[in-house]
């Protein structure tokens, strides 16, 4: 769809509505209705779901706010309520936010920006100006609201007078004293980020992978383990984060964060906090997955062994992780954390194989239901990747191979991602090798299990986090100087 405010061919103001039959080609265009909405409708926007659209009528100087019962169809707009501008005589272009919280008025007599808020997201009537302004040197013709810039279009008038139309771009730098952007005391800097959803689902408290480098983060302006990084939401409120890695040297970093709430092909802008050298680190695996144990404690953290036996070993190489002790018998063991894969799950981590035994046995981990029976990932003496099918946990465990493939043998720390959906489809990758398999035998609500053969092999940062394909996007925005 695309619209047009202005006037028709009698000189009356209207909205033009029209269908574009080839997406965003206007070569396709066509008109498919007009409507004055009892008002002289000068610049116009639209709420991003369709279902409200607010329209600027210079003759009685308010902006007019209308319910689209069906949505981005005007002629289904009952009037709202309305808003009289009062801080510049001749405005002429206006945006809203969004997420409804925000408005900027574009005031040509004072060649201005005006900042607002609205009290009542997407409620006109509900706006208050915040005493904040931006003069720009040029008329105004037009705003927009992104998520880490505002975009100004004025003109500006050659020696031979005529118009060009000409765009800046003002970072939100500018919009702190509007309160637009979330504050953290002690904190000096903020980032915001835009996270994307595309695969069509609306997902909650959904992990999301943010990864920082030099060319979007300045890692001298936080601690050298990046311990002062907080996440934020709009609104201020903290949401729960997990530092995968952070290498100030080298300059990157993953950032594992829980986002609440993410509709189905929409975005949301988070922010990142740093740049307080007094504060304490606040990353907790347990807090930002569904299921996250690192054993930075010391402790199993709440693991149920139900054969041979576990402990925690101070590995050279990752520190603190879990180890399988029995040298007879099979080691198993699971967490009482049930998990659901309403859109999928992805289970991650790190596994190391006995370096004292490779002639024999396996090491391996599964989701379970409530009835002992699942599916998970195996790799064993032969250096081979496998999908396991397994029923029986704990008692009488049996397990069969749904596909492998061979990689090679080593005792060395790798990392392993397996991918499961409710549809039965799984993916496991592990030393370079991806295996696929589906099965719908099992279902319900799952728990993680660990399980080898005899020896000493190792788990570390285990986590179970939400899965969708594709995944969120992810882009980091300009710093801030608070």
């Amino acid at each position: 769809k695309m619209y047009i405010a202005g006037r028709d061919t009698s000189d009356t103001y209207i909205v033009a509505q029209y269908s574009l039959s080839t997406p965003w080609s206007i070569s396709t265009i066509s008109l498919d209705k007009t409507d004055t909405l009892g008002i002289e409708p000068r610049y116009i926007c639209f709420k991003p779901d369709g279902t409200k659209l607010y329209a600027f009528d210079p003759g009685t100087y308010k902006i007019y706010q209308y319910s689209l019962s069906t949505a981005w169809d005007i002629g289904t707009a009952t009037s709202e309520g309305s808003f009289s501008i009062t801080e510049d005589a001749y405005a002429n272009a206006f945006f809203i936010s969004d997420n409804g919280k925000y408005m900027i008025i574009a005031g040509n007599q004072n060649k201005k920006l005006y900042f607002y808020k609205l009290d009542t997201p997407w409620d006109i009537s509900t706006a208050t100006y915040t005493g904040y302004s931006v003069s720009r040197p040029q008329s105004i013709l037009g705003v927009y609201i992104s998520p880490f810039m505002l975009k100004v279009y004025d003109e500006l008038l050659t020696p031979a007078g005529t118009g060009q139309l000409r765009q800046f771009m003002v970072s939100k730098v500018e919009w702190i004293k509007a309160e637009w952007i979330p504050k953290l005391s002690g904190w000096s800097f903020v980032r915001p980020i835009k996270i994307t959803e595309r695969s069509g689902n609306n997902l909650s408290d959904y992990q999301v992978l943010i990864e920082l480098n030099s060319s979007n983060f300045d890692f001298s302006k936080a601690k050298s383990d990046g311990g002062d990084i907080r996440f934020l939401l709009p609104s201020g409120k903290s949401i729960p984060y997990w530092i995968e890695s952070w290498d100030k040297s080298g300059q990157n970093a993953k950032v594992w964060v829980k986002i609440p709430s993410l509709l189905a092909n929409s975005s949301e802008v988070i922010y990142m906090a740093y740049g307080n050298p007094s504060a304490g680190s606040e990353s907790d695996i347990s807090k930002a997955f569904l299921v996250g144990k690192d054993f930075d404690d010391g402790t199993t953290q709440g693991l149920v062994v139900s054969g041979g036996g576990f402990t925690i070993d101070n590995d050279a190489e990752k520190g603190y992780v879990l180890m399988t002790t029995d040298t007879t018998s099979a080691n198993r063991g699971h967490w009482e954390e049930y998990f659901s894969t309403d859109t999928g799950i992805a289970v991650e981590g790190w596994l190391a194989w006995d370096t004292t035994n490779l002639s024999s046995g396996w090491i391996q981990f599964a989701i379970i239901n409530s009835e002992g029976n699942g599916y998970g990932g195996s790799y064993d003496s032969e250096g081979d990747v496998i999908i396991s099918k397994w029923s029986g946990y704990p008692s009488s465990v049996s397990r069969s191979n749904l596909a492998s493939a061979t990689a090679y043998v080593t005792h060395a720390w790798h990392k392993f991602r397996f991918i499961y959906k409710p549809d039965g489809y799984m993916r496991f990758e592990y030393l370079g090798v991806t295996v696929e398999a589906t099965d719908t035998t099992y279902s319900g609500d799952w728990k993680l299990m660990v399980w080898s053969g005899v020896g000493n092999h190792k788990y570390e940062e285990l986590r179970v986090r939400r899965y969708v394909d594709p995944e969120p996007t992810v882009s980091v925005g300009p710093e801030i100087l608070l």
